[in-house]
């Protein structure tokens, strides 16, 4: 007992010291994206780690982009003389599904690879507003509420179809007062003025009717639009 006992603290001390050695060895930033975990969200990731220099896509020519599967990215940190520390992010969800803590290297440098080009760089526009589109998104994404989504949702297409109702009467109003007019003048006779003032007035009625039911309907449209724009442009960026 005494003898597994003593091979066991033996181990135990080990790992502390090999733990301590490689904690020592890393920077603030590597021990930081030591918390990160399959799953987080880009915008914890991003609390923690702070803004990355780079964003890469699969499609980018750069060893840092030949093993980024379809449909996901990488941002990149740099990490002083330690390789950059580097997560994966899936861009339908906005998830980290992968990482690596930038360990390798040291004070020489010698672990550490190329940095990536400036092309990919957040000082680059067009990579800027990518992320900070997912950083929106995400921002979104925490503070939405869902059921005010559906309900705008629901409402919009229910103002679609009372305006598209309230149009068909309109056209059949308009051939009514048509058909009134060719009638009377088959006969010989003028219309009515009492009649076709009518029939204007229920025109007119309904035209407001269409317009407000044709604003709402913008407006819920346009409600819907800022939510979901900045994940259209995303999608556009990384397909």
């Amino acid at each position: 007992m005494k003898k597994i006992f003593k091979h066991t603290s033996l181990t135990f001390i080990f790992l502390l010291l090999v733990t301590g050695y490689l904690y020592a060895q890393s920077t603030l930033l590597s021990q930081k994206a030591g918390q990160i975990t399959y799953g987080m969200s880009l915008l914890d990731a991003v609390k923690l780690l702070g803004v990355p220099d780079w964003v890469m896509f699969s499609t980018d020519e750069s060893e840092y982009a030949s093993d980024i599967p379809p449909g996901m990215y990488k941002l990149i940190w740099r990490n002083e003389t330690f390789v950059p520390v580097v997560i994966l992010v899936n861009n339908s969800n906005g998830t980290v599904t992968g990482w690596d803590e930038g360990r390798s290297g040291g004070e020489d440098g010698s672990g550490i690879k190329t940095l990536p080009d400036n092309n990919y760089s957040l000082k680059n526009e067009e990579r800027y507003k990518f992320y900070e589109s997912k950083v929106n998104v995400n921002v979104k994404r925490d503070n939405i509420d869902y059921n005010l989504i559906l309900e705008l949702e629901k409402e919009r297409k229910r103002l679609d179809i009372s305006w598209k109702l309230l149009e068909k009467d309109y056209a059949i109003l308009n051939v009514e007062r048509d058909e009134l007019v060719r009638l009377k003048e088959s006969l010989g006779l003028e219309p009515e003025q009492d009649q076709l003032a009518e029939f204007e007035e229920k025109l007119k009625n309904l035209k407001e009717k269409i317009d407000i039911y044709k604003a709402d309907k913008l407006r819920y449209e346009e409600d819907l639009e800022k939510y979901n724009e900045s994940v259209l442009y995303s999608n556009d960026l990384i397909n």
